[in-house]
């Protein structure tokens, strides 16, 4: 065995001992540093076919009882087209739980309790393009960018009885995030 490979092998046995004891030489550059309390306020606004819309987002850093820091987030103050609208009540009570502690699987919003903001909800969930702060892995802004078909059916009736043929309906959507000052 060569001298360099020798060396190469002796750290990596050395560091595998290390990590093996749970002894770690620093913490990692990009991880997300919780603090119970912390709120983070957001200005969602996007663009789907000309239709915009904005929202305000309330990211709220809890501690549940089992232990794991997660950050509930809420939606606020829509504005669609440059009109206020109104949410519902469900709406305004509305909160998905996010964490990046793991050690439980995600549990998928039910969207049925989030009349009007179905889009901005699963868009906060689907940022392609993220900035974050190094000092404690917060959202700093985000953008994405999302070309889609969609079928659609025009209906003639609420029950959706009487509805034409389906067609294709291209849409781009364009929708971004960014931290309001804290």
């Amino acid at each position: 065995m060569n001298r360099p490979w020798s060396l190469l092998l002796a750290a990596g046995v050395a560091t595998t001992s290390l990590l093996a004891q749970g002894v770690t030489d620093s913490p990692r550059l990009l991880a997300r540093r919780y603090v119970e309390g912390n709120r983070l306020r957001y200005r969602m606004t996007g663009n789907e076919n000309g239709t915009t819309f904005q929202v305000t987002i309330l990211a709220m850093t809890t501690k549940p009882t089992d232990g794991r820091f997660v950050e509930e987030i809420a939606w606020s103050d829509m504005v669609v087209n440059g009109a206020p609208r109104a949410l519902t009540s469900t709406s305004q009570t509305f909160r998905v739980a996010v964490t990046l502690e793991g050690s439980s699987p995600y549990e998928w919003p039910d969207l049925s309790k989030a009349p009007g903001i179905i889009g901005p909800v699963t868009d906060m969930l689907n940022f392609y393009r993220i900035q974050v702060s190094t000092t404690d892995g917060r959202i700093l802004s985000a953008t994405l960018e999302n070309a889609v078909t969609k079928i659609r059916r025009d209906c003639l009736d609420i029950a959706l009885t009487q509805c034409g043929e389906p067609r294709p309906d291209p849409t781009l959507r364009h929708i971004e995030i960014s931290l309001l000052s804290d």
